[in-house]
Order: structure tokens, then sequence, then C-alpha cells
């Protein structure tokens, strides 16, 4: 099974582009973060992304807030967990406000 079928290569360029520029992407800047959730969606991911000449390797981070669930996923060698989680803080924080 692919978590991946929709123009897959634009997609995994705007990650890589996200990536590149801040060190982690979340759900609100790319849909494939939500997939994150799933160890074998971050494999998927991380295969995709070498083959597009990515050369670091993503992890995933989630986290609750109210009830709502937020994904995303960052590489370490740019930023640190903390760095990530504080994006994903401020999501989950927009999120569980709407």
């Amino acid at each position: 099974m692919s978590y991946f079928t929709t123009n897959v290569a634009e997609n995994i360029k705007k990650i890589i582009e996200i990536l590149r520029e801040k060190g982690c992407v979340i759900e609100n800047e790319h849909p494939y973060s939500y997939s994150m959730q799933w160890t074998e969606a971050l494999v998927e991911l991380n295969k995709l992304l070498e083959e597009y000449g990515y050369l670091g390797e993503v992890k995933s981070i989630g986290n609750a807030y109210a009830g709502i669930a937020v994904y995303g996923m960052y590489d370490p060698d740019m930023i640190s967990y903390d760095e990530a989680m504080h994006y994903l803080n401020i999501e989950g924080k927009r999120q569980s406000e709407e």
C-alpha cells in the first residue's frame, strides 16, 4: 500500500523545499504531514525524499490538542525535537481554536 499517490513528484519537491527552509513540515503546510501517524508512511516518505535528492532523514512528530491530533515531520540534522514541537504546538493551538 502506498500512502502517497497523487502528484508525488510535485508534493515531494514541496516537502523538500519546506524542510530546507525551516527543518520541519506541519499539517497546515502540507497534507502529507498527516500521514506521519503511520510508521509505514514515514518509511515510504523517507524513501521518496531520498529518490528526489533529499539527503536527510525525517522523523515524525505528533501530539493531541483538546482531542485533535496534529502531525508533522522534522529533520533532526536541521532542528531539534523541541524546535519542531514548537511549530506543532502553534498548529495544534490553531486547530483546537477553530
